[in-house]
């Protein structure tokens, strides 16, 4: 029979093996984040994959976390950025069509049968230089394709950036997954909300490919040279795994950020001091893929700026403990972003705060938007933005009981079991 003591030691040993365990994990997340910063900034396209399981309320993170609050937040976000500045009013359609999306990704993953295709091309005011929307690169003008497949315990959605937005590309995208009623003259966000259905069953990555080479196809014959996802084409294709096994600027860069994550707090300030090195690591990977010799980091960061050249994130980095913001975020979903939120004005400052203190207590993070909003809409545009403050409080306080009622019923594992099996037979399809 076992000692007191011998049962504290097994009981200390487990809770030392899930504490390695979750650490193990919050370090393999954050290195995958930035991988995918990193391969969003070189001259290489983008293809990210994510999934997300099914329970009785929704679709939810690896981590259990429900996705549409932060959809829902994300378009509540950009409403309150239209008050006052219109370009936004495109950005809150987009987000409307993502929560859209979300609703059939939902409806795909309880009848586990299907595959859902999107194509987001860049918004047409921002190709026609009518708007400065964050997160969108003219110079480029970055498109992406989102498919999703149902799997035995959720979805699947695979992302995949292509330069140009090219239209008669897109058309013949659609030939492939056998729709012939695309029309031209539709708006970007015309064509964001039309989802396809594809038939016959593919995988997935059969699924991209086709797309891939229909829309290369197409843009190589007019540009009369040959493209790779509407690029100049590389000799490595797998921009995600080349960068991750540069394991020395890697661990170089993950030392950095661990050490400005022990000193700053405040998740914009550290993007703030991440931002230099984030930059230097994207000219020294761009380099190698290039066929240039990287010998140091700061190096390439220095030659890369006398140079000019640009190295902006298609979407800024987020910074955030939520797997659920996270895991959107890598695959397109604009909603998942947090780059309009600000700092300037500290909490209990703003007409908001000073006339609502459970905005202040609550730590809302929006007082500067509060400030912009009265001054120039007055009381009636404050009392549109404080509902929509506490509607959220409202819907954060509903997820947090929907998050610990499902831990509660153990419908979800936890993250060290990987309860969401990535096998390729996983598939479901049409």
């Amino acid at each position: 029979m076992e000692t007191v003591e011998a049962q504290r030691r097994v009981v200390e040993q487990r809770r030392q093996a899930d504490f390695e365990a979750y650490h193990h994990w919050e370090y393999e997340r954050r290195l995958y984040d930035e991988i995918t910063d990193i391969a969003e900034r070189v001259r290489a396209p983008v293809i990210a994959t994510q999934e997300f399981g099914l329970t009785v309320d929704g679709l939810v993170s690896e981590r259990g976390e429900l996705l549409r609050p932060v959809i829902e937040d994300g378009l509540a976000d950009a409403r309150r950025m239209a008050l006052t500045n219109p370009d936004w009013r495109v950005e809150v359609r987009r987000r409307e069509i993502e929560l859209e999306e979300l609703n059939d990704y939902e409806t795909l993953a309880v009848n586990r049968f299907g595959a859902i295709v999107s194509y987001w091309l860049i918004p047409d005011a921002v190709r026609t230089a009518k708007s400065d929307l964050p997160g969108y690169k003219r110079d480029r003008l970055t498109m992406f394709t989102r498919i999703a497949v149902a799997t035995n315990t959720g979805v699947k959605v695979k992302y995949h950036s292509y330069d140009g937005s090219y239209l008669p590309g897109v058309q013949a995208m659609d030939r492939v997954l056998g729709y012939d009623d695309f029309d031209p003259m539709q708006g970007s966000e015309e064509i964001a909300a039309k989802r396809r259905y594809p038939v016959p069953p593919r995988s997935i990555d059969e699924l991209d490919e086709q797309l891939r080479q229909a829309y290369d196809g197409v843009m190589s014959r007019d540009k009369k040279h040959e493209l790779y996802s509407g690029r100049e084409p590389l000799a490595i294709k797998d921009v995600m795994g080349f960068i991750s096994s540069q394991q020395t600027l890697l661990g170089e860069h993950m030392g950095v950020l661990a050490k400005i994550f022990a000193e700053v707090r405040d998740p914009h300030e550290r993007n703030k001091k991440m931002e230099p090195h984030r930059y230097n690591l994207a000219a020294a990977i761009d380099g190698s893929l290039h066929g240039k010799v990287v010998t140091s980091v700061q190096e390439a960061g220095d030659g890369a700026r006398s140079e000019g050249l640009n190295f902006d994130r298609d979407c800024p980095t987020g910074d955030t403990d939520d797997t659920a913001a996270a895991q959107l975020g890598d695959i397109g979903f604009a909603a998942a972003r947090h780059e309009q939120k600000t700092t300037i004005w500290g909490h209990g400052e703003c007409v908001a705060c000073l006339r609502d203190k459970a905005i202040a207590i609550n730590k809302c993070n929006m007082c500067q938007g509060c400030e912009d909003v009265h001054n120039t809409l007055g009381d009636t545009g404050l009392d549109v933005l404080m509902t929509e403050a506490k509607r959220r409080r409202t819907a954060e306080k509903a997820k947090k009981q929907r998050i610990g009622a499902i831990v509660l019923k153990e419908t979800i594992a936890p993250p060290a079991s990987r309860a969401y099996t990535k096998r390729q037979d996983d598939y479901i399809l049409l």
